[in-house]
């Protein structure tokens, strides 16, 4: 068994690098898998996988590697030659996510929802920010945590860009219950930048398990504060204290416990849609239907406006930079 370590689409791999990565990996105990290092990871993937619509672009982020299945990862050749000190982290990060897929725990893996929960949405988010957390938390326990930034320094600036997002789908497709259109329209722009949020609350809440940072949010000025208090104050404590339960991914999770905690995770990521503005329905076969929870977003607009103020005075700089 052995950690096969290739390039393609023009990604060139030195000696050091191979190092690193196959380093990265074996601190998850995996022995055998496939890493290959891309100069086009969002191409390698859709080639992967046959998703001609996969994107690396993430509401305040880009992703950096890919886990296609229980055997191959993929790895962005930009990524590891911008943060050259990350390679191993960012190495054992997917190798935590071919471990999850071995054991058929992780988000990948088409078991995306527990028996007898239609909740398509809200429990792939909870896959997700389960298997990050999870993932996470090993990281700390091999002192790679925080490495190359920290999730929970950048909340901030996750909150920023959310509300960004938020305001811009609204601008472009203003919902409302008589207007079905837009109101499909804005909920699908936003669903995936509320499931990144609730990714990055999970990472956030693996540093502070692990005892590396804190999450401080009297600490952030008051138009990031007033967005922390509109789209995660409500479930930062529910999400943090049901994950502080869930193993590090180095370890098995019992199929029970691993459903029950996707089911509790899942309402609470309907919550955090919710406080954000949208509910989902779901039928037995899948079909959906969605609703609004609120119709103003006053203090959101308020909020982003007044960082964007700020940033174009060059009175303050961008949250979290």
């Amino acid at each position: 068994m052995t950690v096969s370590i290739t390039t393609e689409h023009g990604a060139t791999l030195d000696s050091a690098i191979a190092d690193d990565v196959r380093a990265g990996v074996q601190l998850m105990g995996v022995d055998d898998a496939n890493i290959i290092l891309t100069g086009d990871l969002a191409r390698s993937v859709r080639e992967a996988t046959g998703n001609s619509s996969y994107a690396l672009d993430r509401s305040g982020g880009v992703v950096a590697g890919k886990t296609v299945d229980g055997t191959t990862s993929y790895l962005s050749a930009d990524a590891v030659m911008e943060e050259r000190a990350a390679v191993t982290a960012l190495a054992a990060h997917e190798a935590g996510h071919l471990l999850l897929h071995r054991r058929g725990e992780g988000f990948d893996e088409g078991r995306t929802s527990p028996s007898s929960d239609a909740r398509v949405w809200e429990v792939g988010s909870a896959r997700c920010a389960l298997d990050e957390f999870r993932i996470t938390l090993a990281l700390h326990a091999e002192n790679l945590g925080c490495t190359p930034r920290s999730f929970t320094d950048d909340v901030p600036h996750h909150l920023f860009e959310v509300g960004v997002d938020v305001l811009e789908a609204l601008n472009d497709h203003w919902p409302s219950d008589t207007n079905r259109g837009d109101l499909y329209a804005a909920a699908m722009r936003i669903l995936p930048v509320v499931q990144n949020l609730g990714k990055v609350l999970s990472y956030s809440a693996a540093e502070v398990s692990a005892g590396d940072r804190e999450l401080l949010p009297d600490t952030f000025s008051p138009p990031v504060r007033a967005l922390w208090e509109e789209f995660a104050s409500s479930t930062w404590d529910d999400r943090s204290q049901l994950l502080e339960q869930m193993p590090d991914a180095r370890l098995p999770l019992a199929v029970g416990q691993l459903e029950s905690g996707i089911r509790e995770l899942a309402d609470i990521e309907a919550r955090l849609l919710a406080a954000i503005g949208f509910r989902l329905k779901w039928g037995a076969q899948g079909e959906l239907d969605i609703f609004m929870t609120r119709t103003d977003w006053p203090t959101v607009f308020e909020a982003v406006l007044e960082i964007d103020d700020a940033i174009e005075d060059g009175s303050a700089s961008p949250p979290g930079s």
